[in-house]
């Protein structure tokens, strides 16, 4: 039973990348709502990836430590969102 409890926090996300996730799934609900006004279902990962620049520039100007998972983990949930639909 160790061994499984090991095995799971080896693939359990740190709280950074989960909250990255997080956030990048509000982000892209509200570019779900977004993209049914104007019809243009690509916004639902671009919105996402686009705060995740942003969010990505801003650590790399000194405020955070910028990295690559960051924005995978905030750009994921729009990616698989518009899979879904």
């Amino acid at each position: 039973m160790n061994k499984l409890f090991s095995i799971i926090q080896r693939l359990t996300p740190d709280y950074d990348k989960l909250t990255h996730f997080y956030w990048g799934f509000i982000y892209s609900i509200i570019s779900v709502l977004i993209s049914t006004l104007i019809d243009f279902n690509h916004l639902i990962y671009i919105i996402p990836a686009i705060i995740a620049v942003i969010k990505e520039y801003y650590d790399y100007r000194g405020y955070g430590k910028p990295e690559l998972w960051d924005f995978i983990f905030t750009v994921l949930p729009g990616v698989v969102i518009y899979f879904i639909i």
